[in-house]
């Protein structure tokens, strides 16, 4: 099951795998490593959505509507053991799984953190590379481990494509209006179509988007005002940079 709500369904897995395996030359040690971090980072969205009240994840009942919130959580610390268990022979591993981990973590307190805060495009950029620690932390490690052309160019891949995913993954409010793509405006997250939209903002919609922003029930309010200042085709031209960045 935690495997089943992955929102890319194994994608990480299988990239952790093929690449370690070039790098490695160990079977064992890569698929170990690339189950640890396919779990952590299903892991890290069983809590995502118990910390944001979401129902479902990729059409699917999230974790902790199906099993508890009790047994949702056990199952996250008790599968994180195991992880880190099955790749305590290679500490490098384990060291990079780890701090995989916490800075995923550590995204949490950012995404609270930044409510309160004038937020720049640099606050968001640096979460955005919590969000998506796994993939990043691995592709540092990988260039600090072989420091050869080929490493440096997969850590660097790795880098623009998971901020483009982190990114992209909020425009799905325009173009899948489930309750899961507007948890964001729901909960008060700033995104960056949202970053965008504050500094778009002019005359009353300033005080539209203020009194209903983080609303229950006020999304299309908010979904409104991101069409109105076409914020959804400037986010777009940043993503692409980035897959364009990405692809070099």
């Amino acid at each position: 099951y935690t495997l089943y709500i992955r929102s890319n369904r194994g994608k990480l897995f299988s990239l952790t795998y093929n690449i370690l395996k070039y790098f490695l030359k160990n079977e064992e040690s890569a698929f170990n490593a690339a189950l640890g971090m396919e779990i952590l980072s299903a892991n890290s969205l069983i809590l995502d959505d118990i910390f944001d009240n979401d129902l479902e994840r990729q059409g699917c009942p999230a974790a902790h509507v199906v099993y508890g919130i009790r047994k949702a959580i056990y199952s996250v610390f008790y599968t994180n053991s195991k992880v880190f268990k099955i790749n305590e022979k290679d500490e490098e591993i384990r060291d990079l799984l780890q701090k995989a981990w916490f800075k995923r973590l550590e995204s949490f307190i950012d995404e609270e953190k930044i409510k309160k805060k004038k937020v720049s495009i640099n606050d968001y950029i640096n979460l955005s590379k919590k969000i998506a620690a796994f993939a990043i932390e691995f592709g540092r490690y990988i260039k600090r481990k072989y420091r050869n052309k080929i490493a440096n160019s997969l850590s660097n891949y790795l880098y623009y494509s998971s901020l483009a995913w982190v990114f992209d993954d909020p425009l799905l409010m325009f173009r899948e209006p489930t309750k899961k793509a507007l948890s964001d405006i729901r909960n008060g997250y700033i995104t960056l179509p949202i970053l965008l939209l504050k500094k778009k903002l002019r005359g009353n919609d300033r005080n539209v988007f203020k009194e209903n922003f983080g609303g229950k029930g006020k999304e299309t309010i908010i979904i409104h005002l991101l069409k109105k200042y076409n914020i959804e085709e400037e986010c777009k031209k940043i993503v692409r940079r980035l897959h364009v960045k990405a692809c070099n």
